[in-house]
């Protein structure tokens, strides 16, 4: 139907839904879903801050990119729930370079975003930034 679909997620709830109405679209064509998220690394204050509230026997587990790590086998666990092949892309990253840069790299015919996530604070959001530069087709999933 579509080819090779991308969708991406921030973990959050709305982002989940964009995931679901991916999974819905590959579920009938039968070919293997992508999913990406992005991430950057906390700055070192932060991270320290953060340490001194999280008890240290957990502590190796504070990471950006553990947390993309989790994010992705939420995706894949509600994936094979629906019987989806999926494969994950995480990649540090302005969320909307990491998007595009993965489509093309997979050769992406549609990445499929929420209108609103995590990033939805910034004036050129995520959703607006894949929509203008993508070069194939973008589906943003109403996500309010």
């Amino acid at each position: 139907m579509f080819g090779t679909i991308l969708v991406a997620t921030d973990g959050s709830e709305r982002a989940t839904r964009a995931v679901q109405r991916a999974l819905e679209l590959v579920r009938h064509s039968g070919d293997t879903l992508h999913v990406v998220t992005a991430y950057e690394p906390p700055s070192v204050a932060k991270l320290e801050a953060m340490r001194a509230e999280i008890p240290e026997e957990v502590r190796w587990r504070l990471s950006a990119d553990s947390e993309a790590g989790e994010t992705l086998r939420a995706a894949s666990n509600m994936a094979r729930q629906a019987g989806v092949k999926i494969e994950t892309h995480a990649e540090q990253g302005p969320p909307t370079r990491v998007i595009l840069s993965v489509a093309q790299d997979i050769g992406a015919s549609l990445i499929i975003v929420g209108s609103k996530g995590v990033e939805r604070r910034i004036l050129n959001s995520v959703p607006n930034g894949v929509a203008q530069h993508a070069e194939c087709d973008v589906l943003i999933v109403h996500t309010a």
